[in-house]
Protein backbone atom coordinates (compact mmCIF):
# COMPACT_ATOMS: atom_id res chain seq x y z
CA UNK A 1 0.00 0.00 0.00
CA UNK A 2 1.34 3.07 -0.89
CA UNK A 3 0.37 6.97 0.61
CA UNK A 4 -0.10 9.65 -2.39
CA UNK A 5 2.94 11.41 -3.28
CA UNK A 6 0.75 14.57 -3.52
CA UNK A 7 -1.25 15.89 -0.63
CA UNK A 8 0.55 13.28 2.01
CA UNK A 9 3.08 16.01 4.60
CA UNK A 10 5.00 13.42 7.05
CA UNK A 11 5.46 16.33 9.12
CA UNK A 12 1.40 17.33 9.72
CA UNK A 13 -0.03 15.69 12.76
CA UNK A 14 -3.43 15.19 11.57
CA UNK A 15 -2.17 13.09 8.20
CA UNK A 16 -0.07 10.78 10.41
CA UNK A 17 -3.47 10.09 12.96
CA UNK A 18 -4.94 9.38 9.90
CA UNK A 19 -1.96 7.23 7.92
CA UNK A 20 -1.96 5.49 11.40
CA UNK A 21 -5.98 5.13 11.72
CA UNK A 22 -5.44 3.04 8.57
CA UNK A 23 -2.52 0.52 9.44
CA UNK A 24 -4.50 -0.18 12.85
CA UNK A 25 -7.71 -0.30 11.56
CA UNK A 26 -6.33 -2.54 8.54
CA UNK A 27 -4.25 -4.59 10.03
CA UNK A 28 -1.54 -3.02 7.72
CA UNK A 29 2.39 -2.42 7.63
CA UNK A 30 4.11 0.81 7.94
CA UNK A 31 2.54 2.93 4.70
CA UNK A 32 5.26 4.40 2.81
CA UNK A 33 5.43 7.22 -0.32
CA UNK A 34 6.38 5.01 -3.90
CA UNK A 35 9.71 7.11 -3.90
CA UNK A 36 10.53 4.97 -0.41
CA UNK A 37 9.56 1.96 -1.58
CA UNK A 38 11.74 2.90 -5.04
CA UNK A 39 14.69 3.58 -2.58
CA UNK A 40 14.45 0.52 -0.65
CA UNK A 41 14.35 -1.62 -3.56
CA UNK A 42 17.27 0.18 -5.70
CA UNK A 43 19.26 0.18 -1.74
CA UNK A 44 18.53 -3.51 -2.18
CA UNK A 45 20.15 -4.12 -5.64
CA UNK A 46 16.72 -4.15 -7.62
CA UNK A 47 16.74 -2.10 -10.70
CA UNK A 48 13.43 -0.27 -10.69
CA UNK A 49 12.53 0.14 -14.54
CA UNK A 50 9.16 1.49 -14.70
CA UNK A 51 6.76 2.44 -11.95
CA UNK A 52 3.43 4.72 -12.03
CA UNK A 53 1.03 5.80 -10.02
CA UNK A 54 -2.24 4.37 -10.10
CA UNK A 55 -4.24 7.11 -9.17
CA UNK A 56 -3.67 9.22 -11.71
CA UNK A 57 -6.66 10.23 -13.69
CA UNK A 58 -9.03 8.33 -11.55
CA UNK A 59 -11.61 11.38 -12.11
CA UNK A 60 -11.35 10.57 -16.29
CA UNK A 61 -14.42 10.08 -17.72
CA UNK A 62 -12.44 7.28 -19.25
CA UNK A 63 -11.47 5.41 -16.46
CA UNK A 64 -12.86 3.53 -13.65
CA UNK A 65 -11.31 4.24 -9.75
CA UNK A 66 -10.24 2.11 -8.44
CA UNK A 67 -12.73 2.56 -5.30
CA UNK A 68 -15.53 2.64 -7.25
CA UNK A 69 -16.44 -1.39 -6.38
CA UNK A 70 -16.51 0.51 -2.60
CA UNK A 71 -19.13 3.08 -3.31
CA UNK A 72 -22.55 1.53 -2.28
CA UNK A 73 -24.92 1.56 -5.04
CA UNK A 74 -28.36 0.10 -5.45
CA UNK A 75 -28.22 -2.73 -8.08
CA UNK A 76 -27.43 -6.26 -7.61
CA UNK A 77 -23.85 -5.72 -7.35
CA UNK A 78 -23.20 -2.64 -5.63
CA UNK A 79 -26.29 -3.10 -3.13
CA UNK A 80 -23.81 -4.94 -0.40
CA UNK A 81 -21.65 -2.06 -0.46
CA UNK A 82 -25.05 0.23 0.76
CA UNK A 83 -25.56 0.89 4.45
CA UNK A 84 -28.80 -1.23 3.98
CA UNK A 85 -26.51 -3.81 2.61
CA UNK A 86 -24.31 -3.93 5.35
CA UNK A 87 -26.59 -5.04 7.97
Amino acid sequence: IVLPERGFDKNNKDHLRIKEGIEVGNGLPTLATSQDIIDALEKSGFEVLDSFDANRNVHSEYEVPWYDTLNGKFTLSGFRMTRMGRI
